[in-house]
């Protein structure tokens, strides 16, 4: 996964896709924490992908899980306009509740902005392309 950045002031961001499987095995699932990952390729492109970090609840408490890495689409990738923030995204408990009740198998997260305050931020289809919810970043929270 690849990303690149052009002289025209934009950046592309891989699709990606996660197995809804990986989800299903956790209880007390209360939300998914997204976050980018960056690194250097052995030829010094910049790499970007999406890391999923569950959120459980634990007594009381939250508490992370290990975190699920998400598997590239095929290559496909979504330029972005610079300049561009990455923050955290999240999948809410009830995204989370209505995504577990679909009959679908992955889960497609496609690169858009978020354009209140420039952040990368994700939309999350089925794999019919029905979009099933934002991955938004936080904060400042859910889009109105």
């Amino acid at each position: 996964m690849n990303s690149s950045s052009d002289k025209s002031g934009t950046i592309s961001l891989p699709v990606q896709s996660l197995n809804l499987d990986s989800l299903k095995k956790i209880k007390k699932l209360r939300k998914i924490v997204l976050q980018f990952e960056m690194e250097l390729s052995a030829k010094g492109d910049k790499q970007i992908k999406l890391v999923i970090y569950p959120l459980y609840k634990n007594k009381r408490r939250g508490k992370f899980g290990e975190p699920i890495t998400m598997d590239d689409n095929g290559s496909e990738k979504i330029s972005l306009p610079l300049p561009l923030t990455f923050g955290n995204l999240e999948l809410s408990h009830d995204d989370i509740t209505q995504l577990r009740r679909t009959k679908t198998k992955n889960l497609i997260f496609k690169p858009c902005l978020y354009e209140k305050n420039p952040h990368a931020a994700y939309l999350v289809t089925d794999d019919s392309g029905q979009t099933a919810a934002y991955a938004n970043p936080t904060p400042p929270g859910r889009p109105s």
